[in-house]
């Protein structure tokens, strides 16, 4: 199920929302070895999370969103270090936010 949301931002930039299927596990032998890597991270966010006490995070560089997500490229061809696509991450959850145009 997709879902608009309105940005704050002053571009007045819609979003949109996709909910993406259950993740597997980071011991899943059928899972591939993308899937196994991003799984273990989830688990490392969700750690740091709860050791300091924090609700979620929001990856929004370039290189986080790479390292996350096992080599994923949210540059959109864009030489700076904020990517294109955030990645909004809590301990049990996560999801790409893009605005309507990188969300294809």
């Amino acid at each position: 199920m997709s879902q608009p949301l309105r940005s704050d931002a002053p571009s007045g930039d819609d979003f949109t929302l996709h909910e993406a299927g259950d993740a597997a596990p980071a011991g899943d032998v059928h899972a591939s070895p993308r899937s196994q890597d991003v799984a273990i991270k989830q688990q490392r966010v969700a750690e740091f999370l709860e050791d300091n006490g924090y609700d979620a995070v929001l990856f929004t560089r370039q290189d986080s969103f790479a390292w996350f997500t096992a080599g994923g490229d949210s540059s959109a061809g864009v030489a700076r270090d904020a990517g294109q696509v955030a990645l909004f991450v809590t301990p049990d959850q996560r999801c790409i936010l893009a605005n309507n145009v990188e969300s294809g």
